[in-house]
């Protein structure tokens, strides 16, 4: 369920790019979960759509991390659903063959062909994203101004045999961008965060002395998964404060940068299995495993649909003490056959990413299969249950 795939472009110069599984830009839809996570990106002059759940922001990562960064001028024209073909097709032309096409039909589309990904959308996105069609092109500074002249002719010509203004306005706008903004800008909002008796800490802030009695998990997410700060993922790491038990086997469903069974194994569990839909998963878990010293000999990584997958199905197994599913509530709901069969006689099921509105119609499919809350919390909104069998 998740395409991904490396498209090389050419910038104006003609230097080649490769938005590859490490260099996507495009838009997020991101749960504080790790389950499975739509991503959309646009190059002319194809769609490529990469499935991922709800919470929505865009975002442009790097070229490869290895290169020197460089600065860019980003063109946006302003134009409407009915000339992003014509408009990349003049871009092509230049040279420019690598886009982002922010469009308000395109967006609608993806969200309603793929409501069983999400719960929610941010209002401000929605905003962003409705009017005009705004297509993006990033230029090599040195010859920006050359290109940028080119493309206002194109566009004047463009206007002009467009009579019916079916193109809309077609004007541009330029902003200088530096690649290590895109990389790393994200990083100085992701500050230590205590959660219980737990202290999340980004791999790159040093620790102070104030994190004696902490649990301390190290992370880097990279540019793919959630931070553990969503409201979501915190309500699963108090749980697992209740829950996990020394010796304890832990199942982690759509464990994203792995931070619940990870921190599962932290707090004392014996063994935890991972399991994501994404395959850029198992590489970011086992990061995360080593900067926390964590052992591979106790931790299974598996990239899968568990749902239709019987062989990914038969290596997770069964006899699970904790099962986490921090995920958004279709999904759980599709899996509550298979977490009833995983869980131990007496373990426990801790989920999330149920939305307020969702909590009921969740609650009631897993005691369809003998699921029942025991606890609940609540956060901002968002629904966290802890189910036994009954």
């Amino acid at each position: 369920m998740c395409w991904a795939r490396t498209i090389t472009g050419c910038i104006a110069d003609g230097t080649e790019k490769d938005f590859s599984d490490e260099d996507r830009h495009g838009f997020r839809l991101r749960g504080g979960c790790g389950g499975i996570r739509p991503v959309f990106l646009r190059r002319f002059p194809a769609v490529l759509p990469f499935l991922f759940p709800f919470h929505l922001w865009y975002n442009r990562k790097n070229e490869q991390t290895e290169q020197k960064a460089m600065d860019y001028t980003q063109v946006t024209i302003y134009s409407t659903h009915a000339g992003e073909e014509a408009v990349t097709a003049r871009l092509c032309l230049l040279g420019i063959t690598g886009v982002e096409i922010e469009d308000e039909t395109d967006f609608n589309e993806f969200l309603e062909n793929n409501r069983q990904y999400w719960d929610y959308v941010d209002n401000e996105l929605r905003e962003k994203m409705a009017g005009e069609t705004k297509i993006k092109a990033y230029l090599p500074v040195l010859t920006a101004p050359q290109t940028v002249q080119a493309i206002r002719q194109e566009m004047d010509a463009m206007r002009a045999q467009d009579g019916a203004h079916a193109y809309g306005r077609l004007t541009l706008e330029t902003v200088h961008v530096s690649e290590e903004d895109w990389a790393n800008n994200w990083k100085k909002y992701f500050k230590p965060t205590p959660v219980g008796n737990v202290l999340i800490r980004p791999a790159w802030e040093p620790l102070s002395e104030e994190v004696q009695g902490y649990t301390v998990f190290s992370i880097n997410p990279g540019m793919t998964f959630g931070t553990g700060t969503h409201e979501t993922t915190r309500l699963c790491v108090q749980a697992a404060q209740r829950y996990v038990r020394k010796g304890a086997q832990v199942l982690d469903l759509g464990c994203g940068s792995g931070i619940l069974s990870l921190i599962s194994l932290l707090l004392g569990a014996e063994k935890a299995t991972a399991v994501d839909i994404d395959p850029i998963a198992r590489d970011t878990v086992l990061e995360n495993a080593a900067l926390n010293g964590i052992p591979e000999e106790v931790l299974e990584v598996y990239t899968g649909d568990v749902l239709t997958d019987d062989m990914l199905r038969a290596r997770v197994g069964a006899g699970y003490d904790l099962v986490f599913a921090n995920i958004v509530a279709d999904v759980i709901i599709g899996l509550a056959p298979f977490i009833a069969r995983v869980l131990a006689s007496d373990g426990v099921l801790v989920t999330s990413g149920i939305i307020e509105g969702r909590r009921d119609e969740v609650a009631q499919a897993l005691a369809g299969h003998r699921l029942f809350p025991v606890e609940e919390d609540e956060e901002k909104g968002w629904h966290c249950l802890c189910c036994k069998k009954g």
